[in-house]
């Protein structure tokens, strides 16, 4: 993976950007790949779009959300960007109402991103005073041994790069969980990932293209379409890398 270089934007209009941000750096120093993050306010700050490689809409409040793009003139750049069913889009709560296909019990004054084939119930989990951290259990569907190869063809054995990497993956970072949690199976991903529900939304139908990688109780609540992730929680709220980590190697898959 060394010398890859990837550009993925942020919506930074309301939510946690920062700490999606920061998550990125911290998977992207684990498995030697560089990211530049653009937080994405203003129309200017897509001028680039074209050299995207994913893109990450987060929380907020979803109504004001969708002022906000279409004031801000963002919504039809962004919806020109994922007329690319196969681009990498993270999205975590309000995020996730924002690609609906359908909200239950509501019609928006504006409308949502066409793409998605799932529809949502806002706030089914509860109001803000309702609002809980939980452990879910996690599958991905993308192994370590899938980025090992990519490893072994891109870029030659070096101890140096090989201690570098095992620094990076091991270190903790602000009491949060480290990325590399089995070594006996190399595994990149933990058994469980941790995640806040904040005026959480519910999958009310998913379509069967979509795999369910996590669930609330019987609620999925992560869910992946081709390389595309949609939570209805926060996991950068929990400062958990795990799906940022997911994300990041979605994109590389299609990165030549």
């Amino acid at each position: 993976m060394d010398g890859k270089e990837l550009h993925v934007a942020i919506l930074a209009l309301q939510g946690n950007f920062i700490q999606h941000a920061q998550l990125l750096q911290r998977c992207a120093k684990a498995i030697n790949v560089h990211v530049h993050t653009t937080l994405i306010k203003h129309k200017k700050d897509l001028k680039n779009a074209n050299d995207l490689h994913g893109l990450i809409i987060g929380g907020g409040e979803s109504t004001t959300l969708r002022t906000l793009l279409h004031t801000e003139a963002l919504f039809n750049p962004i919806q020109a960007l994922l007329e690319d069913h196969e681009f990498p889009l993270l999205t975590t709560c309000a995020g996730t109402i924002l690609l609906a296909r359908k909200i239950v019990h509501e019609i928006p004054a504006y409308p949502n991103f066409i793409r998605e084939n799932f529809d949502i119930n806002r706030n089914a989990f509860g109001r803000q005073t309702e609002s809980f951290y939980a452990r879910l259990p996690f599958t991905p569907h993308t192994s370590a041994s899938s980025l090992h190869k990519k490893n072994k063809e891109n870029s030659p054995p070096s101890k140096t790069s090989t201690k570098t990497s095992t620094s990076a993956q091991s270190t903790n970072e602000n009491g949060a969980k480290n990325i590399v949690q089995d070594s006996k199976t190399h595994s990149l991903f933990p058994k469980t990932i941790e995640g806040f529900f904040i005026r959480a939304p519910k999958f009310a139908h998913i379509s069967q293209q979509y795999k369910i990688l996590t669930h609330y109780r019987t609620e999925p609540v992560l869910i992946q379409r081709s390389r595309s992730l949609f939570c209805t929680f926060h996991p950068e709220v929990a400062n958990d890398p795990t799906v940022h980590l997911l994300f990041l190697l979605q994109i590389l898959q299609g990165v030549s």
